[in-house]
């Protein structure tokens, strides 16, 4: 094909240029790179099989409510857990009006939303200017992260408050940059709904339509019509949360304090909360790495004069911060979901090996400080390029969004856990590659080696953490097919606090105060266990002789091979 231009001096030239692609080859790409992230997804739930006959984390919890409003139509909180998982628990009743409970039914339940997350990270990407490649990168660094992974296939709330706060966020870039009212106007009822709906679920939702419509309103201020739907859209979503603060509230840690105990958090807990909440951002940066290495292409722009000083900063920062706090300030930072002993550290008794040695982590906490401050050295350079208005609805919900892990983080590490990194996640992730954009045209090898990594750690984790799991379950039910109840049993934190609802339908929340014990620290809550046998973690090679039942199984991550085994406390 040859086109014609017009040279400097006024001469007519003829360019070749190549065809474009076809439109059938267009239509291919619009699909199969959503496609593609949603299969990336699925494989890798697929491989790790996060499936057991026990809850996972807090999800007992809630899938006891929605266990018993498939029974009774009624909700019956049970006191565990502070989201109001009004919208989860609709759903999850109708999986089990459908199919029965199970664990694993209410596990398959949330892969279309966890799947839907993936896609409208993708769309996200998309609609603020991501290439389709960087898109892709970005969607499948949020859906196999292995602080997200863990949650795709259970009934924990991250995976339905994800998707709704990414379509709110969605909603209202759609809503802000729509050229005629009409697209405006339904992409704003649109956020305002979404927000209803996944506020209902989760709490934090709510900070997309509260910030979210007040600046759509002045950003659109000059069109009547579309301030009067801003109006009634934000007059619905308030009502929604009056009646839900109301008719549905859950027990809150900070919410049951007098006002001498909050007087006395805001001013002996402010310097620990604040360094909580630096240490819960590290830990979304440590999962947006992957994005962040999107930059290794330019960083020979920076020179040795710039790159050997920056080097030797993190390196010093590193040293000080595992001299002087030890290793809480070494990635995975928080040590929830994310620990050196992969899933948790506190879910039984027992110890569990570590697979995140300290020079690993150290290695990890100095290439994420080097890769930060590389970023935020070419982000300047061309900040002007970035686009402003997701940018700014970035912003205002991740402002909105930390104002209110504050007061948890006031009361202590108890109350603010690294999964609560996830809300912030894909808008980090997205806010880098939208940099990274401005500099090369593709993510660079680098950047796909550590996302593989990172998914090949997040399926190893979860395929070992539920291996264990299995293996606890199994260890109790040789005793229970002895003649022991139950209610003698104690199996990890899933097993015992199912086993109480079954018993007495009700928990005891977390308060502040709460001390930690010298034997399992879930047993004051569970009243109604009388645990004379315990399930415990152990070492193949060092296995007590009194031991009553044994559960070997095997792990992907080091050292390969682990047990349960039950104790008689007597």
């Amino acid at each position: 094909m040859s086109t014609v231009s017009l040279n400097p001096s006024g001469k007519t030239e003829y360019l070749e240029t190549s065809p474009g692609p076809s439109p059938a080859v267009r239509s291919r790409a619009v699909w199969i790179c959503p496609v593609t992230c949603c299969v990336a997804l699925l494989a890798c739930i697929f491989v790790a099989q996060p499936f057991a006959d026990a809850g996972f984390n807090d999800d007992w919890s809630y899938a006891h409510v929605a266990m018993k409003l498939a029974e009774t139509g009624r909700l019956h909180y049970n006191g565990w857990g502070s989201p109001t998982i009004l919208f989860q628990v609709l759903w999850g009743a109708l999986w089990i009006r459908l199919f029965g409970f199970s664990f694993d039914v209410l596990r398959a339940a949330t892969i279309p939303f966890s799947a839907g997350y993936v896609l409208l990270v993708y769309a996200l990407g998309r609609r603020v200017g991501l290439a389709r490649n960087f898109a892709t990168f970005g969607a499948i660094t949020a859906g196999t992260s292995p602080l997200f992974l863990p949650e795709a296939a259970s009934f924990m709330t991250e995976a339905y408050s994800g998707f709704f706060i990414v379509l709110c966020v969605y909603a209202a870039v759609s809503s802000a940059e729509a050229a005629g009212r009409k697209a405006a106007v339904r992409w704003l009822w649109i956020l305002a709904v979404s927000g209803i709906a996944g506020g209902s679920d989760r709490q934090i939702v709510w900070v997309a339509p509260v910030a979210f419509i007040p600046f759509l309103a002045w950003l659109k201020r000059s069109d009547h019509r579309f301030l009067i739907n801003a109006i009634g859209a934000y007059s619905v979503c308030i009502a929604c949360m009056a009646v839900l603060a109301t008719r549905l509230a859950q027990p809150y840690g900070p919410l049951e304090l007098s006002h001498q105990q909050i007087l006395a958090r805001v001013l002996h807990g402010a310097v620990p909360a604040f360094f909580l909440i630096v240490r819960l951002n590290l830990s979304c940066l440590l999962i947006a790495l992957p994005a962040f290495l999107c930059f290794v292409p330019v960083w020979k722009m920076l020179g040795m004069a710039r790159s050997v000083p920056a080097g030797l900063v993190c390196l010093a920062v590193v040293v000080f911060f595992a001299h002087r706090f030890g290793d809480r300030y070494l990635a995975p930072f928080l040590g929830n979901m994310l620990s050196p002993t992969g899933l948790f550290d506190n879910d039984a008794l027992g110890p569990r090996p570590t697979i995140l040695p300290f020079a690993a982590r150290a290695s990890l906490t100095w290439l994420l400080f080097f890769s930060v401050l590389a970023f935020v050295h070419f982000c300047i350079l061309r900040c002007a390029r970035l686009p402003r208005m997701p940018v700014t609805l970035f912003v205002l919900f991740s402002g909105g969004y930390l104002a209110l892990v504050v007061p948890g983080a006031l009361l202590g590490p108890g109350f603010v856990f690294d999964r609560y990194a996830l809300p912030l996640f894909p808008m980090v992730v997205l806010f880098i590659l939208l940099s990274a954009q401005t500099y090369v045209s593709r993510a660079p090898l680098a950047a796909w080696i550590c996302l593989a990594v990172f998914a090949l750690y997040a399926v190893g984790t979860t395929h070992d953490y539920f291996r264990g799991l299995r293996a606890r379950v199994q260890a109790a039910q040789e005793l229970e097919r002895r003649g022991i109840s139950r209610q003698r049993i104690s199996a990890g934190f899933e097993y015992d606090g199912w086993t109480q609802l079954q018993l007495a339908a009700t928990i005891k929340p977390v308060l502040y105060g709460d001390a930690p014990r010298t034997f399992f620290w879930f047993w004051p809550k569970a009243a109604a266990l009388d645990p004379e046998y315990a399930v415990s973690y152990w070492a193949p090679s060092d296995l007590p002789p009194e031991r009553q039942t044994t559960a070997f199984y095997r792990t992907w991550l080091p050292p390969f091979q682990w047990a349960a085994v039950s104790l008689s406390r007597s």
